[in-house]
């Protein structure tokens, strides 16, 4: 009986650990809204605005990045893991050296991966030349030359940072 109780409290506290840290062979799933301003290169003028959601699954080293139009229609799609990097954009697929290039041609040079992954997370992280903030919508804003990128994260997103899980 004894030993019973032992394996049903032993039991008990390895669900709650397990809730409270990330299982490491679980696929890594985000999703939310996001909105990008930015800069024509080689003018004063802004580029016109993208905004939608964006489906993101994986990591620096491997990963995929989906960005939807309002109505749900793929507008990018970004693939990337160790022999470098893919983005298909209008049925055309372009290739890159690795994912920091990809990104640094769809988004913003100087941008580091690890943070435009974790905004896209909910995480504020901050990147030199970057003004980052906010919790629920997080904005993060580089003056020269002019970009702008707004993410609100699904709610379970945010409620899983609230927990301490990345």
């Amino acid at each position: 009986m004894i030993g019973a109780v032992r394996y049903a409290v032993f039991g008990a506290a390895c669900a709650l650990v397990g809730c409270a840290t990330p299982v490491l062979d679980a696929p890594q799933q985000w999703s939310g809204r996001l909105a990008l301003r930015a800069q024509c290169p080689g003018s004063d003028n802004e580029c016109p605005a993208l905004a939608g959601g964006y489906e993101l699954e994986g990591g620096v080293d491997r990963g995929a990045l989906v960005f939807r139009s309002p109505l749900g229609i793929v507008l990018a799609e970004l693939r990337w893991d160790q022999h470098g990097a893919t983005r298909r954009v209008q049925g055309k697929t372009q290739h890159y050296d690795d994912v920091q290039a990809v990104v640094a041609d769809t988004v913003a040079a100087g941008l580091p991966v690890a943070v435009l992954l974790d905004w896209l997370r909910g995480v504020p992280s901050p990147a030199m030349g970057w003004h980052v903030g906010g919790e629920q919508l997080l904005v993060a804003r580089q003056e020269e030359p002019f970009v702008e990128v707004r993410v609100v994260p699904d709610r379970d997103a945010l409620q899983v940072k609230e927990r301490g899980t990345p």
